[in-house]
């Protein structure tokens, strides 16, 4: 018998992708859009999204984490995973600083294949 439910929303944000998974004891964001948008954290904070326990980068093109800086600066994020590649572009060097001033409170992983994350 099934007690608890799954939020699955999927963001509007152009020709990127943005997910959001609610569940009834963890939030996961999956991307954030461009980076030339400020939908994402509109959204998160309408539905009432004030802490995140997995902020997942697919990678780092400024179209899927474009929206990341915002959310890092208003949301409290307890982990961050991202695919390890790399981007020589002003909102992957911004999210690069945001990221290592997070590493020193919060864990911060690179994704490998085959890894399973425990949330809690």
């Amino acid at each position: 018998m099934i007690t608890q439910t799954l939020g699955i929303y999927f963001l509007n944000v152009d020709q990127a992708d943005s997910i959001l998974l609610k569940g009834p004891d963890f939030t996961i964001l999956i991307n954030a859009g461009r980076h030339d948008r400020n939908d994402v954290l509109s959204y998160l904070q309408k539905l009432g999204i004030t802490e995140i326990d997995l902020l997942i980068g697919t990678h780092p093109h400024s179209d899927y984490i474009g929206q990341f800086p915002a959310v890092l600066d208003n949301i409290f994020i307890k982990e961050v995973l991202m695919n390890g590649d790399v981007a020589n572009t002003t909102i992957y060097d911004k999210q690069s600083k945001q990221f290592y001033v997070l590493s020193k409170l919060k864990v911060q992983n690179t994704a490998n294949q085959g890894q399973v994350t425990q949330l809690r």
